[in-house]
């Protein structure tokens, strides 16, 4: 059996997210950049599950800026979402994720914290319901 991910992450607006706190949830890890057009095209499916109250979604930047870009990009958005900021050693790969070398990519865990599904790609329309309902096993 794979293991659950452990990974602490910075929040944006101060504090962290420490992932483990959200056990018994499927969690959307959208791994992104501001200056990525095709992962902005991923918000609103983002937005669409954040409502639901079986899931967690979390933004991942890889934006070396930090803050400064990241911030003015949430608001202009709307994204009420939780947005975290890479650290430099997630910036050059190495994470209990895996490599982040694709922008943008979706990382789903299922209730036991474990990777259930990874798409290195935009999403494509709908698809992100679908990956959840796998991800929960009620597909």
């Amino acid at each position: 059996s794979r293991a659950p991910i452990a990974m602490t992450l910075p929040a944006l607006d101060g504090g962290e997210l420490d992932l483990a706190s959200w056990r018994g949830r499927v969690v959307v890890i959208h791994v992104f950049t501001t200056w990525s057009m095709a992962a902005t095209a991923d918000v609103p499916q983002l937005v669409a599950a954040d409502q639901r109250d079986d899931v967690s979604v979390v933004g991942l930047a890889l934006d070396r800026e930090g803050r400064t870009t990241v911030a003015p990009w949430r608001r202009a958005l709307g994204v009420r979402y939780l947005v975290t900021l890479a650290d430099d050693a997630m910036i050059a790969g190495h994470s209990p994720l895996g490599p982040l070398e694709v922008v943008p990519a979706t990382i789903v865990l299922d209730r036991r914290g474990v990777i259930a599904r990874r798409v290195d790609r935009p999403l494509a329309d709908d698809e992100l319901p679908r990956l959840i309902a796998e991800a929960a096993g009620t597909r």
